[in-house]
């Protein structure tokens, strides 16, 4: 289920429409006496929600969400780019003891490997700083001994993906300042209103189906839901270059074997 991987915004979105009076999801789902209590607990979590959000993004807000787009790809062009390198340079290593330095130099670099493309600005940014720290004279001797076309060394290319993790890092601290945040609320705030939000329409979406509600009402509620994880887990695709990723279905529909193109 990718319901984790939704936005806040697309959580706000989704529910609205649930928990406002007079919209036919809310006709539809008050009606059912069932649900009712986990309708509740929905609205509750949405109110949460809303209450974590800062005040309108400025036309800065959005210049440094593109910057970090970019300089996202490019640090994951690099992630991928050290990976197959230093896997090139370790299967054609002249003997088995200079193949196992490049195994633990390898390691050292990616100690978890390509997941690292999928994991937030912060925590890329906090792989690259340290990294900078754990690189020691002898790794970074190593690591210049390696020549790749041109002349250029894979330390290059290593300080090249430290410095766009570090970039990662400062543009996320920029985003922050001109967010802000609404008055007495955290970072650990919107995570629990998160996941109140995600555990309460869990709740609500199982509760349907036990109680086997029709058909027509599952489509007009849910809909929305099932396209949001559709969508989110096309963008993890995206993300990790799965070319077949999972897609959530609507009950009774089977999920297809690759996304349709776009």
């Amino acid at each position: 289920m990718a319901v984790k991987a939704l936005t806040t915004g697309e959580m706000i979105t989704i529910s609205e429409p649930w928990v406002t009076k007079g919209t036919a999801q809310y006709k539809a789902l008050a009606a059912i006496a069932e649900l009712v209590p986990v309708l509740k607990k929905v609205e509750e979590a949405h109110k949460a929600l809303l209450a974590t959000q800062p005040p309108q993004p400025s036309a800065r807000v959005a210049t440094i969400t593109l910057q970090l787009a970019e300089s996202d790809t490019r640090h994951d062009q690099l992630t991928r780019a050290i990976d197959a390198v230093m896997t090139g340079f370790t299967l054609t290593a002249q003997d088995a003891d200079h193949a196992a330095q490049l195994v633990s130099l390898h390691d050292k670099l990616l100690p978890d490997g390509l997941a690292l493309i999928q994991k937030s600005y912060r925590e890329e940014a906090g792989a690259g700083r340290l990294l900078q720290k754990r690189l020691d004279d002898a790794d970074r001797a190593a690591l210049k001994k390696l020549v790749l076309p041109g002349s250029r060394s894979v330390l290059g290319l290593v300080e090249d993906w430290i410095d766009s993790a570090l970039t990662l890092g400062k543009l996320e601290d920029a985003r922050a300042a001109e967010q802000g945040v609404p008055a007495g609320m955290t970072s650990g705030d919107l995570i629990r209103a998160r996941n109140a939000w995600i555990r309460a329409v869990n709740a609500l979406r199982s509760m349907a189906e036990l109680h086997e509600v029709d058909d027509a009402t599952t489509q007009l509620v849910f809909n929305a839901l099932w396209a949001a994880e559709r969508a989110a887990s096309r963008r993890k695709a995206r993300k990790t270059g799965d070319t077949q990723p999972s897609s959530p279905s609507a009950p009774g529909e089977t999920a297809p074997a690759a996304p349709p193109a776009s």
